[in-house]
């Protein structure tokens, strides 16, 4: 008697395994608002560049210390890093094109730590340079693999995390990979069923995972092409949590279609403040952008802010600004694109969220 309980204890275990882990995978779908916190922005500073040549091109990295803030773009020809102080005022760059010590050939990401230093990923020299913070280049950590754009964070161990496409038979439909202090990979992880697809347009997109540190050894994503949220434990590389935004401005599966003339929303980027509520910047089309000839940016696209509670899984603020966002700062502020009189300006927002 015993011996058949054990037998049938064993064979209803085996099923319900897989339909625990099943279940565990399933998203949290979020379909609507339900709004008990409004969202407030008000302009800090401007950052433009006094010496005349402007901030070029819609695709800005920006990163700030205590006392600058640091910006560089791929249309810079001259492959510099632009320096401002905390008024918003050029002070000088760092950098120049080559392959010397701090110099930089094509610029992908930009961090900084508590202490003040910056650390500048540099693709085609596969490298980072992290410099003082008297702004010299203090030391360089090479990297076998190219990141996607903005794909790095910083932990205080001196490890990283980054987004990277690698195809190798252990690495390959990942998107996330540890990498020690000395720029060796570690463990890969980010997906549950690693995706192998094509290459293509989709493709190279569908890999990007926007990213933040959260508040307990975690790291938060999401994706270019999809409004998809998911919490990463840096303890077990397992998923924690996973969530899934239907919206009408943001169908499901848009980026399955080929649509390249139209402009497409999109995730920008993501933070998770103090209070474990987590920000989440996305580019909508604007409605004039069929009129924007002299194609700046933020005529092709406004920005939505939403915040999510993922203890409560749900959207708890959101709000939609005629401007074209370029990413957050922190939890706290974030950064828009603007034209003046033909040239780009960047503007520094800082975040309020209040309850109603």
């Amino acid at each position: 008697m015993k011996e058949v309980n054990m037998r049938s204890l064993i064979a209803v275990s085996v099923f319900l395994v897989p339909l625990r882990c099943l279940f565990a995978h399933e998203p949290v779908i979020v379909s609507s608002v339900d709004p008990t916190h409004s969202i407030q922005i008000e302009l800090i500073c401007t950052l433009g560049d006094e010496r005349g040549d402007g901030i070029v091109g819609p695709t800005y990295f920006v990163e700030q210390t205590d006392n600058y803030y640091f910006v560089a773009s791929p249309s810079l020809p001259s492959c510099e890093v632009l320096i401002f102080n905390k008024k918003g005022e050029y002070t000088h760059t760092i950098g120049a094109r080559g392959s010397g010590p701090g110099e930089f050939r094509f610029i992908r990401a930009l961090r900084s730590t508590e202490d003040g230093l910056l650390y500048v990923f540099d693709q085609q020299n596969r490298r980072f340079t992290v410099f003082s913070t008297s702004h010299d280049p203090i030391s360089t950590i090479r990297l076998s693999v190219n990141l996607k754009e903005k794909g790095v964070i910083l932990l205080d161990d001196g490890s990283m995390v980054i987004n990277a496409a690698i195809f190798t038979p252990s690495r390959i439909g990942f998107p996330l990979h540890m990498v020690n202090s000395g720029g060796s990979l570690g463990p890969p992880f980010g997906a549950i069923n690693p995706r192998v697809v094509e290459a293509g347009r989709e493709d190279s997109l569908w890999g990007i995972r926007w990213m933040c540190l959260g508040n307990s050894n975690e790291v938060w994503t999401t994706r270019y092409t999809n409004y998809e949220v998911e919490c990463w434990s840096l303890d077990s590389l397992e998923r924690t949590h996973h969530m899934v935004r239907e919206a009408d401005w943001f169908p499901v599966g848009i980026w399955d279609t080929d649509s390249e003339l139209e402009p497409q929303p999109h995730m920008v980027d993501i933070r998770q403040n103090p209070d474990g509520l987590v920000l989440l910047l996305a580019l909508i089309p604007d409605d004039e952008w069929r009129n924007n000839e002299e194609g700046f940016p933020e005529k092709d696209f406004d920005f939505r802010l939403e915040v999510y509670n993922p203890n409560e899984e749900r959207i708890i603020a959101a709000n939609t600004f005629d401007d074209h966002a370029c990413c957050f700062l922190n939890s706290n502020h974030l950064v828009t694109c603007h034209t003046e009189n033909g040239v780009p300006r960047l503007y520094v927002w800082e975040i309020s969220i209040l309850p109603e």
